[in-house]
């Protein structure tokens, strides 16, 4: 007859082994979770549950490793973290590690549309890609929604944005890659209101104020056309409220066609507070725009937004309420060490 104790151990074995699944599967997201922290990405916290985050930091790798591995599931973790471990063992390691992310976070309307991650819905990149959408009307805080003055017009604002903070600063090289897809059946260009689809910045936190000064952006100026889809650099001054423009240009590249299909896009920066800074930028891999010059404001840091941001949307002819949806997609958004 079994003793007392060897029912209770019959017992916890038993709960045990029930345990088991749930309790390894969580241990391997965390695994995943924290070998993606330690290469540079941001899946967000070590906590085993597997969401928007894991899922963008592992998307972010995969595209940066060229690595054949399965979509990131519950069931597929175990093997990622198997393959994360081994990887950064291996000099590539350094070569596709990311830079630090100091924070990640979605700024702007925060809508169950808004932001989302998604399987590659045009199946020409494969994987998961992040999905922005903005409509008519949508408007975030006061900052956006109340006038104010900007670029020399009164204008109100819209947007949807992933900001990634970083630690870098004077001294620093670095590169930002991602692509972007502009689905006609799902984007329209308003006309009068601009647009900025992947912005590098300088921004600054002092005194308990934020704020974030444009060092290259992508944008539709007020034309209806794409065509005028510009590169712009920006060099900061002393007054951190002042920027001057130091490139503006239609992108060549951009006469391909800008919808459906996926734009790549690399911009090179040597971050400099002197006129020892660089700006180098790919589009379809051909070179843009070359700028050197002062690229960073003293004291500052790079950060980087991507999604959509409207300025001007008071300007449209019937109203901000009316302006027509876009949709863009972005795949494989990596902020990495340059050489």
């Amino acid at each position: 007859m079994p003793t007392r104790f060897a029912k209770a151990v019959a017992v916890s074995l038993g709960v045990l082994v029930a345990l088991s699944s749930p309790t390894l599967a969580r241990e391997a997201a965390r695994c995943v979770q924290t070998e993606l922290a330690r290469l540079g990405f941001a899946p967000g916290p070590a906590d085993g549950v597997l969401g928007r985050r894991s899922f963008g930091a592992a998307s972010q790798f995969q595209e940066a490793a060229a690595l054949d591995l399965p979509e990131l599931t519950k069931a597929t973790a175990p093997t990622w973290c198997e393959a994360l471990q081994r990887f950064a063992q291996t000099p590539a390691a350094l070569s596709v590690a990311p830079v630090r992310i100091e924070r990640d976070r979605i700024s702007g309307t925060k809508k169950g549309y808004s932001h989302q991650i998604i399987d590659d819905p045009t199946g020409l990149v494969g994987g998961r890609v992040e999905r922005f959408e903005l409509r008519g009307g949508d408007c975030s805080d006061n900052s956006d929604c109340t006038p104010r003055g900007l670029g020399g017009r009164t204008v109100t604002r819209a947007r949807v944005e992933r900001v990634l903070e970083t630690a870098l600063r004077d001294g620093a090289n670095a590169v930002v890659s991602y692509k972007v897809y502009f689905p006609s059946a799902e984007f329209t260009l308003p006309e009068g209101v601009r647009g900025a689809y992947g912005q590098v910045l300088s921004g600054y936190r002092r005194n308990g104020r934020y704020d974030s000064i444009p060092i290259t952006t992508f944008d539709s100026s007020e034309s209806a056309f794409f065509s005028t889809l510009l590169a712009q650099a920006f060099v900061a001054t002393e007054d951190e409220n002042e920027q001057v423009k130091s490139v503006s240009r239609a992108i060549g590249s951009f006469r391909n066609g800008l919808y459906d299909r996926w734009i790549d896009i690399e911009i090179q920066l040597r971050l400099r507070e002197s006129d020892a800074g660089q700006i180098r930028i790919l589009v379809d891999g051909e070179e843009e725009i070359l700028f050197e010059g002062r690229t960073l404001s003293p004291g500052n840091f790079m950060e980087v937004r991507y999604g959509i941001y409207q300025t001007g949307t008071n300007f449209y002819a019937t109203g901000a309420q009316d302006i027509p949806t876009q949709v863009v997609y972005y795949s494989g958004m990596t902020v990495r060490q340059g050489g």
